[in-house]
Order: C-alpha cells, then structure tokens, then sequence
C-alpha cells in the first residue's frame, strides 16, 4: 500500500482505468454494484464546482494594486480567453470531421430512423444578456457558471474599490479559496477509484461496437488538447 500511495495522481488514475476495464469484462452485469462509488465522487466533482470558482476568482482579484490594474489586465484576458477558445473549438471540430467518432455506433438513443433534430435558435445579444445574473443566488443553486463567473468579478470588482475598508472580507475570500482548494485536493485523492467504477460499469454495460467508439472519440479528444496545449 505504500507503495501505490507513493505514486503520482496521474499514474493512479491510469491504472485504475486498466483495472476498471478488467473489472468490467470480469463482473460483466455485477459491476453495477461498485458503480456507486463512481457515482459518488461525480457528485463530490459537482460539489467543488460553484464554491471552488467563486472564491477562486474573487480572491484572485483582490490580488490586484486597484481599478487600473484591473482594466489593463482584462482587456489582456478577454482578448486571451477569446481567441483560445476560437481556435479550441477549431481544433475539436477539425478532429471530429477527420476522426468521425460515434458515426454508426448504435446502444445509445431511442430515436426512429427517420427522426429530425432541429437547429436551436441563437441570438448573441440574447446570450450576453444571460451572462448577468437577476439572482446570483439562484444562479448558483442551478450551477449558471457564466453568471456565477460575472457575480463574482462584480463582486471583485467592489472590494477593489473599497481598498482598506474591505480589508476582513477580502480576508474571508482568500480564507476561503483557500479551503476550496484543499477541499479539492482531498477529493481529488479519490479520483483513481471513482473512476474505477465508472470504467467498470461502462465496459460491463456498452458493447465492443460502442466501446470502440468511445476510444475513438478519446483519441480525437486527446489529440485535439495534445495540438492545442502543446503547439498553441
């Protein structure tokens, strides 16, 4: 046991993969049995999610001198964070065009041969109007990200101008991204087994055909983030 404790995060997780797809085949139906656990540390992922970026982000801009700082600083992210995201969503779709995964896989969907899906309206003003949120409680009871995101920069935002007055709540925020990080780092201890079961019960539950598909969509997935991190 000292030994597997000893060894890094990463490589855990890559084992566990192998032992989950072992366990599958092996249990086949009764690896259902273990699938709580994969259940549990998803929900524990969702847990982490709304408080981790919120005091993340408002502690983060409570680093910054004042104002000023702030207006050079995102004008730099904005112009970052838009065109990575352009060319992250280049690169998913150049690699779904060529690697096609899911094309054929069937298991999945109930849907009749001949059932249309139909194109979602979109309008971009609509959706920059959506980001500001008229509840940010409600926002982060339904998990709303954009607007949790822009709650907290506003909030940010105020303490940076209070300046010395916010002094104990910018203590509060920095406590507790503090404890939302190592909160984090405790579930994320768990990550290997989680997945264990998960990858147990996916393997018993998908046939080769679907199982073959989702390889291939990991691939694309893997290749795409390997191009992006590593070139752009």
């Amino acid at each position: 046991m000292r030994w597997w404790f000893r060894r890094p995060l990463y490589l855990q997780i890559f084992i566990c993969i192998l032992l989950g797809v072992i366990l599958g085949y092996a249990l086949g139906p009764r690896a259902a049995a273990i699938k709580p656990i994969g259940d549990i540390f998803i929900r524990l992922l969702k847990m982490l999610i709304v408080p981790l970026t919120f005091f993340t982000l408002i502690s983060g801009m409570t680093k910054l001198e004042d104002l000023r700082s702030f207006r050079s600083l995102g004008g730099m992210i904005i112009l970052y964070y838009g065109l990575s995201s352009l060319i992250a969503a280049a690169l998913g779709t150049v690699a779904a065009l060529i690697v096609k995964p899911g094309q054929g896989a069937t298991g999945l969907l109930t849907l009749g041969e001949e059932a249309q899906v139909q194109a979602a309206d979109f309008n971009l003003i609509d959706n920059l109007v959506s980001w500001f949120p008229d509840n940010p409680i409600k926002a982060m009871t339904e998990g709303h990200m954009l607007q949790i995101i822009v709650f907290s920069i506003i909030l940010g935002l105020g303490l940076l101008a209070m300046g010395t007055k916010a002094r104990g709540l910018i203590k509060f925020f920095n406590d507790g991204a503090e404890l939302m990080i190592t909160i984090t780092e405790f579930v994320m201890k768990t990550a290997p087994y989680g997945i264990l079961a998960l990858v147990a019960n996916m393997v018993a539950s998908l046939g080769t055909d679907m199982l073959t598909e989702v390889g291939r969509f990991l691939i694309a997935d893997y290749a795409a983030l390997l191009l992006l991190l590593v070139v752009f």
